[in-house]
């Protein structure tokens, strides 16, 4: 990762999917010693902001539902 002429960088695709993140979507950028924190500000997410973000997530575990993640979680 690079930071442009105009002091921008680009967050890595599978890392915005990961997280939802998408335009105008509230970040925080915070020194901790020589490192740098990208932290999610948005804390309240409706439902319809979650709404099938985590289904690539199940599938690279395997599981084609999350009902499916938690029958194999509960042992069932």
């Amino acid at each position: 990762m690079k930071v442009d002429r105009r002091g921008r960088i680009t967050i890595p695709k599978r890392i915005r999917e990961q997280f939802g993140f998408g335009p105008q979507h509230p970040l925080d950028l915070q020194l901790m010693g020589d490192a740098i924190v990208l932290t999610n500000l948005r804390q309240n997410l409706g439902f319809a902001d979650w709404k099938g973000r985590r289904a690539r997530s199940f599938a690279r575990l395997g599981y084609s539902s999350v009902d499916e993640f938690i029958e194999a979680v509960r042992g069932r």
